[in-house]
């Protein structure tokens, strides 16, 4: 009995999680063209600036950005990553009655591991080998989550069985999977009990682990009118979990903590490394700032979990030290959705983690730097403090497409710098790693305007204003558009159609630029 499927076993959290909100295992496999996209035609045809809602400026820096991703690879990709998706929810809800759907699952899965091993590179250009890395990456991730549940074959059968069927007796095996008649549909469970909050369970010496999820940032403006104001009932500060981010929980006695890390002092020769300069910081208590500093080190060095059970911190806590960090800081392209964190039956968190979206060698770090230090140089020569952040403003609108769902990048700095694509965080994360390089003091506000959403806030000559860049690069049926509606203003304008929510407080801006 030979494996052929890869991957090794990766945190409980996805395994268990990947469940959550699953459909029953019916119907047919997805769609998926299985045909290598590398041919001859794929070449650098997709630099022609029409293939984005929003083309670079004649004016912006010459840069390996004039390259696209072929919209057909990346539909043959996107087609590969989503049948993984589909595939390891219905390995975790993988009843007996599938079995030919097992089959066809194991096989199609086989195949298109195989077409992205030997994928065929030439003629890519660099971004469709970042693009083509970061499928690999996340596909070989949703397989580690279900590594001890994939099917094998079974030479001599024939035919893939699960894992768990060659622990039995052979004489209590049920029959092949080809001859095995459909079983009953089972019943539906009923609903289990609330649980009780954490106050009412005794003090002791477990732990849970769980993870918390960026917020989705999915608002985009039409260009036609604004938007009406976001009429959801529910909070950031929830952070709400959709289905395909998963958490989990569990309980374990005697459990283990790392040894506290030792945080080095910050860089202070420019704002982007001394965090202690920065907004979000200088709003957290002091527990609150030593748990920001120890995930700006974790994030520095791509560490796991950091223990924190010396803070005495609780959930609300950690999630305003987190968002802090994370709205603070746009040169940690690995962040992902959110963070985990373990906490004892008291409610006091131990531990938490990063839950990185992707790995240092999945991330394009050198030509990122090549590509900011570009336009930075480029906005510095501007006359003015107001010329120099509407160029790197101009700059991102010109050259960034919105899109609602695709990469991890979409939601980093990397997005618009390198993919020319992104979600409002991308936006955001973007302008405030630019402005923050040119030592202006910026951070990342979180809220509502025609959904959740998130924009900046950047200071100059002493004031803070509002730069909303993904509202100034609004879809428009008529071509790319490129405006300055929400550049440089102040609470008054910026409130028309916006909604702070945020998990700290933020600085106060009185006047539009003048």
């Amino acid at each position: 009995m030979n494996r052929r499927l890869w991957g090794c076993v990766i945190a409980a959290a996805l395994v268990l999680g990947t469940a959550t909100g699953c459909s029953e295992n019916s119907g047919s496999l997805p769609a998926v063209n299985t045909e290598n996209p590398a041919f001859a035609s794929i070449t650098n045809s997709s630099k022609d600036p029409t293939s984005s809602s929003s083309k670079p400026s004649s004016d912006a820096p010459e840069s390996t950005l004039d390259t696209k991703v072929d919209p057909a690879l990346q539909e043959t990709l996107d087609g590969y990553e989503d049948f993984f998706k589909e595939y390891t929810k219905y390995i975790e809800n993988y009843k007996a009655s599938d079995s030919a759907m097992l089959q066809a699952y194991a096989a199609q899965s086989e195949e298109i591991s195989k077409k992205l091993e030997n994928f065929d590179t030439n003629g890519l250009n660099a971004k469709e080998e970042i693009y083509l890395s970061d499928v690999k990456y996340r596909i070989n991730k949703m397989l580690d989550s279900v590594k001890d549940k994939l099917p094998e074959w079974n030479d001599e059968k024939g035919e893939y069985e699960l894992p768990f069927m060659k622990k039995m007796p052979e004489s209590s095996r049920t029959p092949a999977f080809s001859s095995m008649p459909p079983l009953p549909e089972l019943p539906e469970l009923p609903e289990l009990p609330e649980l009780p909050s954490l106050d009412q369970l005794p003090d002791g010496s477990s732990s849970s682990s769980s993870s918390s999820k960026k917020p989705s940032s999915s608002s985009k403006p039409s260009s036609s009118k604004k938007p009406a104001e976001s009429s959801s009932g529910g909070t950031l500060l929830d952070k709400p979990v959709s289905s395909d981010e998963p958490t989990e929980s569990t309980t374990t006695e005697n459990y283990s903590l790392p040894e506290i890390i030792d945080v080095s002092s910050p860089d202070t020769s420019s704002l982007i490394t001394d965090y202690t300069r920065k907004w979000a910081y200088n709003q957290l208590n002091s527990s609150q700032k030593e748990a920001y500093a120890r995930l700006y080190e974790s994030a520095s060095n791509y560490l796991g979990n950091i223990n924190i059970s010396d803070l005495k911190l609780n959930q609300s806590d950690i999630d305003t030290a987190y968002w802090a960090f994370d709205y603070d800081n746009a040169q940690f392209l690995t962040l992902g959705s959110g963070y985990t964190y373990s906490y004892t039956n008291s409610g006091e968190v131990v531990q938490m983690g990063i839950d990185y979206g992707r790995s240092p060698e999945n991330v394009p770090s050198s030509e990122f730097e090549s590509v900011t230090r570009s336009v930075i140089n480029e906005a510095q020569r501007m006359g003015s403090d107001y010329e120099c952040l509407k160029y790197v403003h101009d700059w991102i609108v010109n050259n960034t497409s919105y899109i609602s769902s695709g990469p991890v990048s979409k939601s980093e700095a990397d997005g618009p710098v390198i993919y020319g694509q992104a979600l409002c965080e991308g936006y955001s994360k973007a302008f405030m790693y630019f402005a923050q390089s040119m030592g202006y003091e910026c951070v990342c506000i979180s809220g509502y305007s025609n959904g959740d959403h998130m924009w900046n806030m950047v200071k100059v000559g002493g004031s803070w204003y509002h730069v909303d860049v993904t509202w100034d690069d609004p879809i428009s049926s008529s071509g790319p558009v490129l405006r300055h509606n929400y550049f440089l203003v102040s609470d008054s304008t910026i409130s028309s159609d916006h909604t702070i929510d945020n998990y700290f407080s933020v600085p106060s801006a009185p006047y539009d630029y003048q």
